[in-house]
């Protein structure tokens, strides 16, 4: 399950990122990368836990935001092997 959360906000929410040249510094795009992040985590697979939520959103953030010294708004969350303890919470 966890692969899968992780591909479906690999492929939706990184989407959304490339659209907007800064999407974490418009309030626009902040706003479409949790409503998808939500869309994905609550409505499709049923996690309605806030704090996976917020984690799942800091992750992306800092990994997607290439001024934060991470990897570029290029990158995909296999590339930047997304860490599966932050979404473990999701199995049990």
């Amino acid at each position: 399950m966890v692969e899968n959360v992780v591909n479906d906000i690999d492929t939706q929410v990184v989407s959304i990122v490339r659209r907007f040249s800064n999407a974490f510094k418009t309030v626009t795009g902040q706003n479409e990368v949790r409503k998808m992040l939500r869309t994905i985590l609550w409505l499709k697979y049923k996690i309605k836990d806030n704090e996976v939520f917020e984690k799942a959103y800091k992750y992306v953030e800092m990994y997607y935001t290439p001024d934060n010294g991470g990897p570029t708004s290029q990158a995909s969350a296999k590339e930047v092997n997304i860490n599966h303890e932050s979404l473990k919470v999701a199995e049990e």
